[in-house]
């Protein structure tokens, strides 16, 4: 359905809720912020009587919150009628492509109900960038990955990150070589349920016979790879792992490095300023220690500067 949009002269967009010039700024820095301010003031009486000036607020600050705002008014009616709370419907809402995601409910929502899945399984599905496209690969994979001894849990899991559709390709995809690699089920959900779970699968299935080639256990692969940036901190291994462990370093140091958000960076910063580190009469146990924390690539880069400046 159209965004409904009518100028008004005598009046800022936004006056009616009363926005401040930040929270206004916060709107407007967004793909089709004006419009969503312009939405705003238009449909004030309409949204104030099933929204809360704070979900306004939550649902205008993302891309295209004028058709989000929209789909609220058509849907809100039906979700009430099917169970789900304002709450469901602000969770929905409230991320890029949530006028999407919010329909993909209403289509899709009753069949899902018989395959088994709750309301709860649904806004956990929903509730994440690309939310719509999820709930539909659920439908598409799910009876596979059912077949496959896959539970409706485990679909939820890897259904319910960013990329959640992606996931579920990439697991039917990839799950039969894994599962022969010796990876057990519980290792590719593990793997697959986050932001970037495809592309560790697709790590995994690339890298993995190399990594137990040099000694590393399916149980540490899947480890790293079940983080974000998982495939990333993967590749990594490959390339800087037997340089580190020529500097003495163990195939359980570098996975206590890796097995971070962030192990891809904290490898190559430990590779790349590792040395200067230890001159300065860092040990490795050390740099392991500093390594094997989220964030820890600047917080080592920026000590090798502060070394390198008193040179």
């Amino acid at each position: 359905m159209p965004v409904t949009s009518v100028y008004q002269k005598d009046k800022p967009f936004g006056a009616r809720l009363n926005l401040s010039p930040f929270e206004c700024l916060k709107i407007e820095k967004h793909s089709g912020g004006a419009d969503a301010l312009e939405f705003i003031s238009n449909k004030y009486d309409a949204l104030t009587q099933v929204l809360s000036r704070a979900d306004i607020l939550k649902i205008a600050c993302h891309d295209c919150a004028a058709h989000a705002l929209q789909a609220v008014l058509d849907y809100e009616q039906v979700f009430r009628q099917r169970g789900f709370a304002r709450a469901d419907i602000i969770k929905i809402t409230g991320n890029g492509g949530g006028a999407q995601a919010l329909k993909a409910v209403v289509v899709h929502g009753p069949t899902l109900n018989e395959c088994g899945f709750s309301q709860a399984d649904i806004v956990r599905i929903a509730d994440n960038i690309g939310g719509a496209q999820a709930l539909k690969a659920v439908l598409e994979h799910g009876p596979t990955l059912n077949e496959r001894d896959y539970s409706g849990a485990d679909i939820v899991k890897i259904a319910g990150n960013g990329g959640g559709a992606r996931a579920l390709k990439a697991v039917v995809m990839h799950g039969p070589t894994l599962c022969e690699s010796g990876y057990s089920g519980a290792d590719i959900v593990k793997i697959a349920s986050n932001g970037g779970g495809a592309q560790a699968l697709e790590a995994v299935a690339m890298h993995g016979s190399t990594l137990c080639e040099r000694g590393y256990c399916r149980t540490d692969i899947a480890k790293i790879a079940g983080n974000g940036g998982g495939a990333q901190a993967l590749k990594a291994i490959v390339m800087h792992g037997p340089t580190l462990c020529e500097r003495g370093y163990s195939r359980t140091d570098i996975v206590k490095i890796a097995d971070n958000n962030g192990g891809a960076q904290a490898l190559k910063a430990v590779f790349e300023h590792g040395p200067a580190l230890t001159q300065a009469g860092r040990s490795n146990e050390d740099i392991v220690n500093m390594a094997a924390r989220t964030g820890a690539a600047g917080q080592i880069r920026k000590m090798a500067a502060q070394l390198s400046g008193r040179q």
